[in-house]
């Protein structure tokens, strides 16, 4: 088996580096990203009322009870879907 020697310059050198570095950065933040999304996930009132399978009063009266926190930006509330799950609790038989 012949071994090939590749002649470059070290700007080459600097490019493949930099295009090998930049396509792993982007696989991490792609990777980052979605488990920053479906952790903190927000949900409107509808969608934490669909993912839960309550009514919108029954949301109403856990959010006032402080059982689940709630979020605000202006008049919207939102759900944190990890704080929806840390509110759950284990019931035993």
């Amino acid at each position: 088996m012949e071994k090939e020697i590749i002649v470059t310059n070290l700007r080459n050198i600097e490019n493949i580096v930099r295009e090998v570095v930049k396509e792993q950065l982007s696989e991490f933040s792609k990777w980052f990203e979605s488990k920053i999304t479906s952790e903190d996930k927000l949900l409107t009132r509808e969608e934490a009322i669909s993912y839960l399978g309550i009514s919108s009063s029954t949301l109403y009266r856990w959010t006032k009870r402080g059982k689940l926190p709630s979020h605000g930006c202006g008049a919207r509330v939102y759900y944190k879907l990890s704080e929806i799950q840390a509110s759950l609790i284990a019931i035993s038989n």
